[in-house]
């Protein structure tokens, strides 16, 4: 036992005996040294537990802060998912719209063109078909965007309105073609001298002569105009008419413009309606400048005024 200072210090032996007859050896530790050695063992395990408990807490926030992140990473992704629907939807509404209003002015061009087509056309002119037609089927584009609203108007609809509508211009266009054939107005501006029927001579004033015509005088050189679309059948000087044009509109019609001072068509030609074929004179057996325009059916004389009105 040795003294350090006044105290005592214990020691302790270690004896290390070998196998197979080795040598012994002693190992002489002080109790101070055992002392140290344990203080430090512990200091270096207390040590390392602080520092891996606050690796273990460090790691746990960490985790922490990572699956909150990752929620609020999911989050974000279906924000942006919803977003991507909603921009979807919107655009999808877009076209939707686009196609509706499309169809919209589809209808409107329609509309228009039936109307137009209506007020060419002399069938219809102040009748009740042209009203129905109007009110009914070609119905303004405000009232039927107003009903659009109302009843959210399936695209359907309004192709079925689309489909109406252009069977209604095809039939329009249709009539519109019979009546280029059918005369429908006056050959010339004047005033009528001689109505259709029965009527005294107007040469001698004796007797009564069947008139198969209308006579329109005005100036000398007045132009005559064909009263429907068709072909010529003559163009030349014929006994009792003058200078006369006689044409075959189809469907039975034909016309004659006689007393002409001179003729712009000739045999064989296709005349439009409205088309100027003479200009008035008093050619053949006449009393002064006018126009003798006939009109017939079948071959059957037609009172010109009745076509007229």
């Amino acid at each position: 036992m040795l003294r350090k200072g006044n105290h005592k210090v214990k020691k302790y032996n270690i004896i290390i005996i070998p196998e197979r007859g080795g040598s012994t050896k002693r190992l002489d530790l002080s109790s101070v040294l055992i002392k140290g050695t344990l203080i430090f063992f512990l200091t270096v395990g207390v040590s390392v537990a602080a520092v891996t408990s606050i690796f273990v807490n460090r790691y746990d926030r960490l985790s922490e802060e990572s699956r909150s992140l990752k929620h609020k990473n999911e989050y974000i992704k279906n924000l942006e998912q919803d977003n991507k629907d909603k921009e979807d939807v919107i655009q999808n509404y877009k076209v939707y719209q686009d196609t509706i209003q499309h169809k919209i002015e589809k209808i409107d061009e329609l509309e228009k063109d039936i109307k137009n087509k209506l007020d060419q056309s002399d069938f219809f002119k102040d009748t009740s078909q042209l009203k129905d037609m109007t009110q009914i089927e070609a119905a303004p584009t405000l009232k039927f965007m107003g009903y659009l609203e109302e009843s959210q108007m399936s695209v359907e609809v309004i192709d079925g309105k689309i489909a109406s509508l252009t069977q209604i211009n095809k039939q329009l266009d249709e009539v519109l073609d019979k009546e280029q054939y059918i005369p429908s107005f006056p050959p010339c501006k004047g005033r009528i001298t001689s109505y259709f029927g029965e009527r005294p001579n107007p040469f001698n004033f004796r007797g009564q002569e069947n008139h198969s015509a209308i006579d329109i005088a005005n100036v000398y050189g007045t132009e005559i105009h064909a009263t429907a679309k068709g072909r010529v059948v003559y163009s030349e000087y014929r006994t009792g008419f003058g200078n006369a044009v006689y044409i075959d509109h189809g469907n039975g019609f034909t016309s004659l413009y006689g007393h002409a001072s001179k003729l712009l068509v000739k045999q064989g030609q296709a005349v439009e309606k409205g088309e100027v074929i003479a200009l008035m004179g008093s050619t053949g057996r006449s009393t002064g400048t006018h126009v003798h325009f006939e009109l017939r059916k079948n071959e059957v004389p037609i009172d010109p005024i009745k076509i007229f009105e």
